[in-house]
Protein backbone atom coordinates (compact mmCIF):
# COMPACT_ATOMS: atom_id res chain seq x y z
CA UNK A 1 0.00 0.00 0.00
CA UNK A 2 2.78 2.30 1.07
CA UNK A 3 4.51 1.81 -2.51
CA UNK A 4 0.93 3.02 -4.01
CA UNK A 5 1.22 6.46 -2.09
CA UNK A 6 4.50 7.22 -1.82
CA UNK A 7 5.04 7.92 -5.72
CA UNK A 8 2.63 10.49 -5.36
CA UNK A 9 5.46 12.55 -3.16
CA UNK A 10 7.81 13.94 -6.03
CA UNK A 11 11.12 13.29 -3.47
CA UNK A 12 10.36 10.05 -2.15
CA UNK A 13 9.75 8.36 -6.08
CA UNK A 14 12.81 6.84 -5.70
CA UNK A 15 12.41 5.39 -2.52
CA UNK A 16 8.82 4.10 -3.84
CA UNK A 17 10.86 2.30 -6.85
CA UNK A 18 13.01 0.69 -4.51
CA UNK A 19 10.26 -0.55 -2.10
CA UNK A 20 8.76 -2.00 -5.35
CA UNK A 21 11.92 -4.09 -6.13
CA UNK A 22 12.25 -5.68 -3.02
CA UNK A 23 8.78 -6.39 -2.77
CA UNK A 24 9.01 -8.22 -6.23
CA UNK A 25 12.25 -10.05 -5.57
CA UNK A 26 11.26 -11.34 -2.48
CA UNK A 27 8.16 -12.91 -3.82
CA UNK A 28 10.33 -14.83 -6.06
CA UNK A 29 13.05 -15.87 -3.28
CA UNK A 30 12.41 -19.21 -2.01
CA UNK A 31 12.28 -19.57 1.68
CA UNK A 32 13.98 -21.65 3.67
CA UNK A 33 10.96 -24.59 3.49
CA UNK A 34 11.28 -24.84 0.09
CA UNK A 35 14.60 -25.15 -0.07
CA UNK A 36 14.30 -28.16 2.24
CA UNK A 37 11.52 -29.25 0.25
CA UNK A 38 13.86 -29.61 -2.44
CA UNK A 39 17.26 -30.96 -0.76
CA UNK A 40 14.48 -34.04 0.25
CA UNK A 41 13.16 -34.46 -3.00
CA UNK A 42 15.96 -34.25 -4.94
CA UNK A 43 16.51 -38.04 -6.31
CA UNK A 44 12.74 -38.17 -7.61
CA UNK A 45 12.61 -37.50 -11.78
CA UNK A 46 9.86 -35.01 -11.46
CA UNK A 47 11.60 -33.15 -8.46
CA UNK A 48 11.57 -29.67 -10.78
CA UNK A 49 7.57 -29.90 -11.39
CA UNK A 50 6.91 -30.89 -7.72
CA UNK A 51 8.82 -27.91 -6.54
CA UNK A 52 6.99 -25.52 -8.83
CA UNK A 53 3.54 -27.12 -7.83
CA UNK A 54 4.89 -26.62 -4.04
CA UNK A 55 6.27 -23.36 -4.53
CA UNK A 56 2.56 -21.74 -5.82
CA UNK A 57 0.01 -23.40 -3.23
Amino acid sequence: MVCLIIPFIPHLLSLAITLAFILEFSYFYPSDGMEKFYDDHANEADVDKKFIDAYFK
